[in-house]
């Protein structure tokens, strides 16, 4: 565009090396303003070595004859900022060797070479950077088909994941008891044991970096894609998707049964006042909720807000292909092509799979026994769609883990692998159906409809509920959140994992505190599975937020999406516990 002397605007990643142009039309040739040349992200102190740098490359096209018409290569001139050449692929900040094109009058040299030599790219590509393409095309790829159904994939990464996967699923149903230990050692002793204390301090470390980036201007104001690219999607119709994403299934499946079993002290929670000697139930019941708090707000959320905002920075501002090898780059270089990014593709498919599979297991358990309950017209511990036969009395015993005893059939519909199977093929067939629908028809509607359907639900258990005693208790509860967030977070129950004083571990001798299981059964199970879907999430995230500042994605995928899973679990939560208290002095439990 210099060379046919438009005013260029140039994205603050673009290389500086340009196609040299013929005598004939270089002696046409306009030095746009800098405002035309820099575009955006350029600071006002490079004026003049920019300006400068213009000139060179005008003054190179004039000393130096254009390539004949014989098929020669025409020459490239190459700019050198500080002794360091910008060559394909290179950027201002990279030869001024600073990031995101900040570069100022004082850190880039007034010396400002100009050499030529030959391109290595054709002319079509020569004022290109590398972007999506050549990253790809470096890694190992195959490509099938042709046109509009053509794809290209790693192969190393497909096959060996889906190995690697239905290896673990052909061991899982050919050995269930084995596998089943395993899992259970694995999950709930060895990464307790060994891990607990990284998993605690990592969440915080997340959390206090996050912050600082979006507290501090000069970070928080970058933009994730050019300086002046507005974002791809309104704020309601950006949180819906990244709320359907995230925490759907958990919020609906975990929303009053989380709080409940916080307030019983199911598993021997620290802080239950019979576990701790001293209390009593409402103590509890607000402890309940800010533990749930804990669990679904910023501790929470962190995995995706983190995994998300480095990969929007490489894909947007970088041009390097969305996957997780490349949130690496900084890190191993060009090792993410190799073996090494491979593998760290490998894990990062793996880990999605097993992180989707338990939210959708949840998903499916929860349909099937909501569909259950409708099919019986279940109310107030009472099966009114159920025949008053004999036969019937047991309705529920085709489920799973349960036997009719003699003389007696299940009625309706099953709570059972069965039911839940058919309901899992269901919400993949709608899930494929949006996803091939594309993303601004398909994903984009889906996640309104699943956001209005929720806040519909929401908003009609708040007001036909107790709605003052609800907005109390999350008064209340964030207030005891903010007092014990500290301690909370800190948490590792450190000496109560050392078991019962028989054991000899050196436990506790009066037989008060909590459980030595609960932490892992809970907090680490659930920074587990958080972060399990981190490589899924996160990219989605970044996918979807193309253009938006750092600080606004921080906001929007860690502030507001804690913020919204306090009102949920607050206020279904103290439904939950109001409605637990009341339904044994009403003989419904």
């Amino acid at each position: 565009c210099i060379a046919e002397g438009k005013s260029c605007e140039l994205d603050n990643e673009d290389q500086l090396a340009v196609q040299r142009p013929s005598k004939e039309t270089a002696k046409g040739i306009q030095v746009p303003s800098l405002t035309d040349l820099a575009g955006t992200g350029v600071d006002g102190g490079s004026n003049a070595a920019l300006e400068a740098a213009v000139n060179k490359v005008d003054d190179a096209a004039e000393e130096h004859p254009a390539a004949d018409e014989a098929g020669a290569a025409p020459e490239q001139v190459t700019l050198t900022i500080g002794g360091t050449e910008a060559k394909t692929g290179s950027s201002v900040a990279d030869a001024a060797g600073m990031p995101d094109a900040i570069v100022t009058e004082t850190e880039v040299p007034d010396v400002i070479a100009v050499e030529t030599g030959a391109p290595d790219a054709p002319e079509s590509n020569a004022m290109a950077r590398p972007g999506m393409q050549d990253h790809l095309q470096r890694c190992h790829h195959l490509e099938l088909g042709h046109g509009w159904w053509s794809v290209r994939i790693n192969p190393t990464v497909t096959l060996s994941a889906m190995v690697l996967i239905w290896a673990y699923v052909a061991v899982c149903i050919l050995h269930p008891d084995y596998m089943l230990k395993a899992m259970n050692v694995a999950a709930f002793e060895w990464i307790p044991e060994v891990w607990t204390w990284f998993y605690i301090v990592s969440q915080n470390i997340w959390i206090a970096v996050l912050i600082f980036v979006m507290c501090v201007g000069k970070y928080g104001d970058l933009r994730l894609g050019r300086d002046d690219e507005p974002p791809q999607y309104s704020f309601v119709t950006w949180f819906s998707m990244l709320f359907s994403a995230g925490v759907a299934v958990g919020l609906f499946y975990y929303s009053v049964a989380e709080p409940v079993w916080h307030y019983k002290g199911e598993g021997g929670a620290r802080w239950a006042h019979g576990n701790k000697g001293y209390g009593n139930d409402n103590e509890d019941a607000t402890h309940a909720l800010v533990v749930t708090w804990y669990h679904w707000g910023l501790h929470g959320w962190i995995p995706y807000s983190m995994m998300g905002a480095v990969l929007a920075i490489m894909a947007h501002r970088r041009g390097f292909p969305m996957t997780i090898r490349y949130v690496l780059w900084p890190l191993i270089g060009e090792r993410c092509y190799g073996l090494i990014g491979d593998a760290i593709d490998i894990l990062s498919v793996m880990t999605t799979i097993f992180g989707v599979s338990t939210s959708l297991g949840l998903g499916a358990m929860q349909v099937n026994q909501g569909l259950q309950r409708l099919d019986h017209g279940f109310y107030r511990g009472v099966n009114y769609n159920v025949p008053s036969d004999a036969r019937f009395s047991e309705p529920t015993c085709g489920g799973t883990g349960q036997t009719c005893s003699e003389g007696k059939e299940p009625y309706g519909l099953q709570a059972n692998v069965t039911t839940q199977i058919w309901i899992i093929v269901c919400i993949t067939m709608v899930a494929t159906l949006s996803v091939v629908s594309g993303m601004d028809r398909g994903i984009v509607n889906l996640s309104r409809f699943n956001f209005a359907l929720g806040m519909a639900l929401l908003l009609l258990v708040l007001f036909l509920g107790e709605t003052y005693f609800c907005l109390d208790a999350i008064v209340q509860a964030f207030g005891y959140y903010l007092w014990y967030l500290f301690k909370l977070c800190f948490q590792t129950d450190t000496f109560e994992r050392l078991g019962s004083s028989a054991l000899g571990l050196g436990g506790a001798p009066d037989g008060k505190g909590g459980s030595d299981s609960w932490l892992s059964g809970w907090t680490i199970y659930y920074w587990g599975w958080w972060i399990s879907w981190a490589p899924f999430c996160g990219t989605f995230l970044a996918k979807i937020s193309k253009g938006r500042t750092l600080r606004q994605f921080i906001l929007g995928t860690l502030i507001v999406p804690s913020a919204y899973s306090f009102v949920w679990f607050g206020i279904f939560g103290a439904e939950g516990i109001r409605m637990q208290r009341l339904a044994p002095a009403r003989g419904v439990c």
